[in-house]
């Protein structure tokens, strides 16, 4: 028995040492009492020991909001069980960094907290990925709401399948987005009569090609009245190849007919 243990004891310390995820034990009051390696890397710290004896009070030092601080013993406390709390934290450094963690509270038999253990991972550059295409998104965004056309995307082969419609089609039509979107097939119903059968023709034979959809037609109004419109889209795929959906725009062409 003596050997077993032994061996379970020799076991979990090779474990502790050489995960790649940093381990901790840390106490009620805020200090660590145990870290790993790669505990002390994720922070900064040279060795596990510098770490436990350099971080007096976990809250201020290494997390950067007190209030997550808060949360995260908060949520221990009440369940028992924290799984991928994310949460910006300090390095020794002062740089910051963005961290994942599952960790546990362990109590003895009068139900008294010992101490926190868990497991936390370094997810900053999966944080700085997400925030770059938030950012490229918004960018986007603002780009396509100022842009002097409608912007959309619909489903393939589903026209009446709108996925995005930009907010400049209230200028056009006089519908907003969520309107054309809950509506019954607005694009094919609002298509001229002289001009239906040729768009829809078109749509079907692109649907089927794979070809830019680049036509001139009419819509109506809202107020009845129709405007010129001249659509340009392209079809996008996935990276299998496989066709996902048009993304096109709708430009005004109305004072340029009545020229012409």
């Amino acid at each position: 028995e003596k050997n077993t243990l032994k061996t379970a004891e020799q076991s979990f310390s090779d474990l502790f040492e050489s995960a790649t995820e940093g381990i901790f034990r840390s106490s009620p009051e805020g200090r660590f009492i145990n870290v790993n390696e790669a505990m002390s890397k994720i922070f900064g710290y040279d060795t596990p020991e510098e770490m436990i004896r350099e971080v007096t009070a976990i809250s201020t030092q290494i997390h950067l909001s007190a209030e997550s601080r808060r949360h995260f013993t908060e949520l221990l406390e009440r369940d028992g069980v924290v799984e991928k709390f994310e949460a910006r934290n300090r390095k020794k450094d002062g740089s910051t960094i963005w961290t994942s963690t599952n960790a546990r509270t362990v109590r003895n038999e009068k139900g008294k907290i010992l101490y926190y253990e868990g497991f936390v991972t370094d997810i900053t550059k999966q944080k700085n990925a997400e925030n770059a295409l938030k950012d490229a998104e918004e960018r986007y965004r603002t780009l396509v709401e100022n842009l002097p056309a409608v912007v959309f995307m619909d489903k393939f082969q589903q026209p009446e399948t709108t996925h995005y419609m930009s907010p400049r089609l209230m200028d056009l039509l006089a519908y907003t987005p969520e309107e054309w979107e809950a509506g019954d097939n607005l694009w094919e119903n609002s298509l001229h009569p002289d001009d239906k059968e040729r768009v829809l023709a078109e749509d079907i034979r692109t649907d089927e090609t794979g070809e830019p959809f680049r036509i001139e037609y009419r819509l109506k109004h809202r107020n009845g009245q129709y405007v010129w419109i001249k659509e340009d889209s392209s079809m996008i795929h996935g990276e299998d190849g496989a066709p996902l959906f048009w993304q096109g725009i709708l430009l005004d062409i109305t004072d340029q007919k009545r020229a012409e």
